[in-house]
């Protein structure tokens, strides 16, 4: 029986960064003490833009565009000036004050519970990488407390609501058909091609 030659095995290799020197660089930046000076005065916007390159390096491309996109449009904005060292939980806090108040002068939607947690998320893990990096001793967004969204309470859609929606447009967020009105729905699209989807 002939021996026969063993392919070299293939190794796979995954790391978080493109080249060596990028991973060096980065290494760099979390392990060199900052000197005092420097860290006096590094603004919150230039620590923010640093971060998101660092993410970048890391994370998955939609993570980071949704980073940028609260860094740019909000963080950078209403607490960029501020020095990181000088960076107060009151500062954070009216950071959210202002986003609303931003919006309401814009004639915009407010925004939603869940987006401002996002936000806050966003400066939650920028600071965390600033402590980390022996830039600031304590998180300040990490203890906010933001006020939690209001699930609208189903309301049935009685005859008086549907009268009050026909003269002014008003309904209520989650409406919940009556069996009759259920029944007559069903009867009326009967001939419809998901008339049997629509029932189920």
């Amino acid at each position: 029986m002939w021996a026969t030659k063993e392919e070299p095995r293939s190794r796979l290799r995954q790391g978080g960064y493109p080249t060596k020197t990028a991973a060096t660089a980065a290494l760099r930046r979390l392990t060199e003490p900052p000197s005092p000076r420097r860290r006096a005065r590094l603004s919150t916007a230039t620590w923010l833009e640093r971060w998101l390159e660092g993410a970048a390096e890391r994370l998955r491309p939609t993570t980071v565009r949704g980073y940028r996109k609260h860094v740019e449009q909000y963080l950078a904005p209403l607490i960029g000036r501020v020095p990181l060292r000088a960076l107060t939980y009151a500062d954070v806090e009216s950071v959210f004050a202002r986003i609303a108040l931003k919006h309401r002068a814009a004639g915009k939607n407010p925004l939603s519970a869940s987006t401002v947690r996002r936000i806050q998320a966003t400066l939650r893990a920028a600071l965390a990488a600033a402590v980390n990096a022996g830039l600031i001793d304590h998180n300040p967004a990490r203890d906010l407390s933001l006020p939690r969204e209001r699930r609208p309470q189903p309301q049935v859609w009685t005859d008086s609501l549907v009268d009050r929606w026909r003269l002014t447009g008003h309904r209520p967020a989650v409406a919940v058909w009556t069996p009759v009105q259920t029944a007559r729905f069903l009867h009326l699209i009967r001939d419809h091609r998901l008339h049997a989807l629509y029932r189920l």
